[in-house]
C-alpha cells in the first residue's frame, strides 16, 4: 500500500492488460497507466500471440512493467492469466487501445477505502480522451457516484472494461472471464461480481476508448451468439430476480436490440435471423412490453445523444 492524502494507505492495485497486435496504442495505454497520482504496484501485461512490433514496443516501457507471452488465446485467457500472476488487493483492466486519466486510480480508490462493501468501481468513458481529462492528464470535477445491482446489469452491460477495477479476492473467487462468452465476457463477470457485494460507478469520463473496428467486440455475430448463450446461463438467477415474465421482457428486449444493430449496419440477414430467434424463443408476447420499456427509451437517448454531437 501507499499513503493517500487523508494520511491512510491506498490498497495496492495491479494493471492488467491483455494485448494481440497493439503495436500502434500499447505506448499510450502503458503511459496512461504508468503516470498515475496513484501508483499501481504493477502492471501485467500478456501479449497473446501478437505478430506485429508489439514486443518490441513493450520492452520500451519503464517501470514495474511484467509482460507474459502466450499463444494466441483470446482476450478472457489472457486476462485470467494476468490476474493469476497478479499480486494487488485490486485489478483495474486496461485495454491496450486505451487511454486513463492521471487521476481515475485515486477517485476510484477513494470511493473503494471509505465502503467496504465495494466489489468493483467503474467510471463514465469518453471516445475522446481530451473530452475526459484537460491537458494535464487530469479529469475534470467528480460529478457524483451511480450505484448498480443486478437488475440493472442484466438489463444492459453498463461498464467499459478499461474503466473498471475489481477487488482481486472477488476476481480469484469468481474464477475471473469465461473464454465461452468472449465478446460478453466482461459483462458475464460484471453481472456474477453483482451478486459479491457493491457495484459503483463515478459519473465522470476517466477513461479514453478508442473505437477500433477491428476490435474483438466488434464481431456482432460474436457477441449476439454469446449474449444468447448469457440469457440462458443466467435464466434461474434471472427468473427470481426479475419473476418469469419480467426476464422475458428482458430476454426480448436483448433480441430487439440487437435486431435494431443489424439493421442499422444493413445486415438484413442478421436482422431476419435475431427476430426469428425472438418468434423460436417464444418472446413475441414479450416484445411489445420489451419495446416500451427498454427499446424505445433506449432509442430516445442514443438520438438525444447524436444531435447533441
Amino acid at each position: 500500500m501507499s499513503a493517500n492524502g487523508s494520511g491512510g494507505r491506498w490498497p495496492s492495485v495491479s494493471v492488467v492488460i491483455a494485448v494481440f497486435n497493439g503495436e500502434a496504442t500499447i505506448a499510450d495505454a502503458l503511459r496512461s497507466a504508468l503516470a498515475q497520482s496513484v501508483q499501481p504496484l504493477e502492471i501485467v501485461v500478456v501479449d497473446d500471440g501478437s505478430t506485429d512490433s508489439t514486443l518490441e514496443r513493450l520492452a520500451e516501457a519503464d517501470g514495474p512493467v511484467r509482460v507474459i507471452c502466450q499463444d494466441n488465446s483470446g482476450p478472457s485467457v489472457a486476462r485470467n492469466r494476468a490476474m493469476a500472476e497478479a499480486k494487488g488487493e485490486w485489478i483495474a483492466f486496461l485495454d491496450a487501445d486505451d487511454i486513463w486519466c492521471e487521476t481515475k486510480l485515486a477517485s476510484q480508490l477513494g470511493l473503494a477505502t471509505s465502503r467496504p462493501d465495494v466489489v468493483l468501481v467503474a467510471s463514465d468513458w469518453s471516445r475522446a480522451i481530451g473530452v475526459a481529462c484537460d491537458g494535464t492528464g487530469k479529469a475534470h470535477d467528480p460529478v457524483c457516484v451511480s450505484w448498480f445491482d443486478y437488475r440493472d446489469i442484466l438489463v444492459l452491460n453498463r461498464f467499459q472494461t478499461s474503466s473498471v477495477i475489481l477487488r482481486a479476492d472477488v476476481a480469484s473467487r469468481l474464477g475471473g472471464f469465461r473464454s465461452e462468452l468472449d465478446g460478453v465476457e466482461d459483462w458475464d463477470l460484471w453481472l456474477r461480481a453483482s451478486c459479491e457485494g457493491k457495484i459503483a460507478k463515478l459519473d465522470q469520463p476517466l477513461v479514453g476508448y478508442r473505437d477500433m473496428a477491428d476490435g474483438y467486440s466488434k464481431n456482432l455475430d460474436r457477441v449476439y451468439r454469446t449474449m444468447r448463450a448469457l440469457m440462458v446461463r443466467e435464466a434461474p438467477r434471472a427468473s427470481v430476480q426479475f419473476g418469469a415474465h419480467g426476464f422475458d421482457t428482458v430476454r426480448a428486449w436483448h433480441q430487439l436490440r440487437f435486431a435494431v444493430a443489424y439493421h442499422l449496419m444493413g445486415d438484413s440477414l442478421g436482422r431476419r435471423q435475431a427476430l426469428y430467434d425472438l418468434g423460436q424463443d417464444g418472446l413475441w408476447p414479450s416484445a411489445w412490453a420489451a419495446s416500451g420499456r427498454y427499446l424505445a427509451p433506449f432509442l430516445a437517448k442514443r438520438a438525444i445523444k447524436h444531435l447533441r454531437r
